[in-house]
Parts: structure tokens; sequence; C-alpha cells
């Protein structure tokens, strides 16, 4: 299937959301994709980048993503979350690129932080990463949670699972509201990387 874009057969809002899309994709209107390339790609383009470092390479990686993602796009359950769907493709993407150059890559906790840093970069509010986050915390991630250090588990607990405001977290551990966000933040960096490093991703 071609991903050539058809922008100006578009005529929906933008205010559609990523599932209401795809549902129309998986009914054969396959023009709407192009929604999808132009919310994703500077997204998925800055996440691969992170990792790859090359811009020519990680923009051929991109390309695999979509294409892969509108070829299996009947596979997607509109019940779930798709930016969770369509970074896991790309990051498996970006493994495959590299073993095909035969490059061994050990993912380490600053190759996920870099990662994160760039698609922060080109979505400045991280909202697709935070929905991704979410989702796998509900699953894998809640697996890895013992693996992290007390302070890092204590918090990402509290917020996600007891969906305490950063000022209840603050009074709880006793600590200002800048560092209950800076807690968070590397809590989510290692426990992506602990994921990631134990293959269940």
């Amino acid at each position: 299937m071609s991903i050539k874009s058809h922008r100006d057969t578009i005529t929906q809002s933008d205010v559609w959301s990523d599932n209401d899309i795809v549902a129309q994709v998986q009914k054969g209107k396959t023009h709407y994709f192009d929604h999808i390339i132009t919310r994703y790609d500077n997204k998925i383009f800055s996440y691969v980048m992170g990792f790859i470092k090359n811009a020519e390479e990680s923009r051929d990686v991109v390309q695999i993503v979509f294409i892969k993602t509108l070829n299996h796009i009947d596979s997607f359950d509109c019940n779930k979350k798709f930016s969770s769907w369509i970074y896991r493709i790309a990051h498996n993407e970006t493994m495959n690129w590299f073993t095909k150059h035969n490059q061994q890559k050990t993912i380490s906790i600053d190759d996920i932080s870099n990662a994160k840093d760039y698609s922060d970069t080109a979505d400045a509010s991280g909202t697709a990463l935070e929905e991704w986050f979410q989702i796998e915390l509900r699953d894998e991630l809640s697996d890895a949670l013992g693996e992290l250090p007390d302070q890092y588990a204590q918090v990402i607990r509290l917020k996600y699972f007891e969906d305490r405001s950063y000022k209840e977290i603050s009074k709880i551990i006793d600590k200002p509201i800048s560092s209950v966000g800076t807690l968070i933040r590397r809590a989510k960096k290692r426990l992506l990387a602990i994921v990631l490093l134990s293959g269940k991703y």
C-alpha cells in the first residue's frame, strides 16, 4: 500500500483523534493515513534519531515505520492507544536497523533519555510519549517497578497508580514540587530503559 500524500483530498477536521482516523483507514479510506503521517512524522523521526544519530538513516527508518504501520493497520485495536502502537513499531524498526548494519547496540538509560529528549524537542508537550508511558505502565512497565530505586518507584506509584497531584506528592515525600517533577522525569526514563533492556518491549 502506498503512503503517498493526499493532503489535497482530505477535508476532515484536525480535531479528530488518532483512533478516529485509523478507523477510517481500516474502512479502506487510506488517504486519511496522511493525517497520521502529519501528526507523527517529526515525533517518530526525533525518537529514531535519538538512537541512530544520523538524519538520513533515521529518515529511512521512519519511512519503513509508516509503511509497516499502514500495512498492518487492520490489526490495530481501536480500543487501545494508537501512540503506544506506533512507538512500538518505531522502536522495533530502529533495533532492526542496528541488526541489518551489523552493529552491536546495547540500549542504555542514556540512550532512552536522549531519545526522549529529542522527542520532547519535536513535541514540546511530550503528549505522545506521555500517552505511551501511561498505557505501557499498566502492562510491562508495572512489572519493572521493583527494579527502580525506592525514591523513583515511590513517585511513579503516587503519580500514575494513585493519581496524586505534584502538590500532594510534594507533601507526602517532603520535597519541593520542583524536585517532584525532576524525580518523576528521571524515574520514567529509567523505567523505560529497564523495559527496553528486558526485551519485553
